[in-house]
């Protein structure tokens, strides 16, 4: 299964169905189940206050699990940040919008280290987990 490394709290956003579009700076052809993997790093950029008030749901942000896989989504494909369908959503400002849909989470997530870029998540790690 192909894996995504995503800083905290993004990660958790997006299985918690809170954030639907992952930016990135490229783009894949690559569609299908993603495993989503909470890096260990926390995103330290400022917030946006209205952003801030979503992310609220999760919880205290300093304690969202890193270094975990969380959970899967369907990865739609890449698109524009510009599409006119994007233009009402918090999460995308691209310049390249990742779609994600049907966030599955784990019982438990799964100690693993992460990688840069789309990545491979052997078989075996996720056997059974879903």
């Amino acid at each position: 299964m192909k894996a995504l490394t995503i800083q905290q709290p993004w990660a958790s956003a997006i299985i918690a169905g809170i954030k639907d579009i992952e930016n990135r700076n490229w783009a894949t052809y690559y569609t299908g189940p993603l495993a989503i993997h909470a890096g260990k790093a926390f995103f330290r950029n400022p917030i946006h206050e209205n952003v801030m008030k979503i992310l609220e749901k999760l919880g205290p942000l300093e304690e969202l699990p890193r270094g975990v896989i969380l959970g899967v989504v369907d990865f739609k494909g890449c698109f524009d940040h510009k599409r006119p369908f994007l233009a009402t959503n918090p999460f995308a400002f691209g310049p390249v919008c990742w779609k994600l849909e049907n966030p599955r989470a784990l019982a438990e997530p799964i100690p693993y280290r992460g990688k840069q870029g789309l990545w491979t998540l052997p078989d075996e790690i996720m056997e059974g987990k879903l």
